[in-house]
């Protein structure tokens, strides 16, 4: 079981602001992977650390469906990512990725905002 934070719109916005400057267009794979990874060290820093297992395991993965959209995986494979992220009936939650994520828009904004676009 693993939990991820999906991006997949942000290969969708790549294409909505193709029009927008080349400058964006032609960054938005670095732009990508720079959020990805500040998502993925936040999500580290959030997690429990109580084997550590957890917090060591949580990385980016890179996944290309076509030629225009590109996404990035954020998250863990391993077994208690799910059970960390929402709890169960014996433990409350201890979200650590869906903090990171929430940041991550933030962080988008204003990467983008660096290549000049106001977004």
């Amino acid at each position: 079981m693993s939990v991820e934070a999906d991006f997949s719109e942000l290969g969708r916005l790549q294409t909505l602001i193709g029009g927008a400057s080349n400058r964006v267009t032609k960054d938005m794979p670095g732009v990508l992977d720079a959020v990805a990874t500040a998502v993925a060290q936040d999500a580290a820093r959030r997690a429990p650390r109580d084997t550590g297992e957890l917090q060591s395991d949580i990385g980016v993965k890179q996944r290309q469906g076509s030629a225009t959209t590109r996404t990035r995986w954020v998250g863990s494979d391993t077994r208690q990512a799910f059970f960390q992220e929402f709890g169960t009936s014996r433990m409350p939650p201890q979200p650590w990725l869906s903090p990171a994520a929430e940041a991550g828009v933030g962080k988008l904004a204003e990467k983008l905002g660096e290549l000049g676009e106001p977004f």
